[in-house]
């Protein structure tokens, strides 16, 4: 999840589903117990795709004012202009 500052936060989801939390702009369940992406038996080749993925997510938040749901990478931009367009519309809310 991230929440309305921008920061990342993993939360305990007991009888939740990611898609039905509203308290966070960005929501994301890839760290879900059982899936192989934590743990002891994670490689965490994932990280690179999950940081994308947000980033995507917040840009659009940051642009929209919408909540977003994610679980993929649409890659329609690079890590780098991702950043440039959320640092942008930052600037322009100030």
């Amino acid at each position: 999840m991230i929440d309305y500052e921008g920061m990342p936060k993993l939360i305990q989801l007991v009888n939740r589903t990611p898609s039905a939390i509203e308290e966070y702009p960005v929501r994301f369940e890839t760290f879900a117990a059982g899936n192989g992406y934590v743990g002891s038996i994670s490689d965490l080749n994932h990280l690179e795709t999950t940081y994308q993925a947000l980033l995507e997510a917040w840009a659009m938040h940051i642009t929209t004012g919408r909540s977003f749901y994610r679980d993929c990478v649409s890659g329609e931009n690079t890590e780098e202009e991702l950043i440039d367009e959320i640092e942008s519309e930052i600037s322009n809310l100030a």
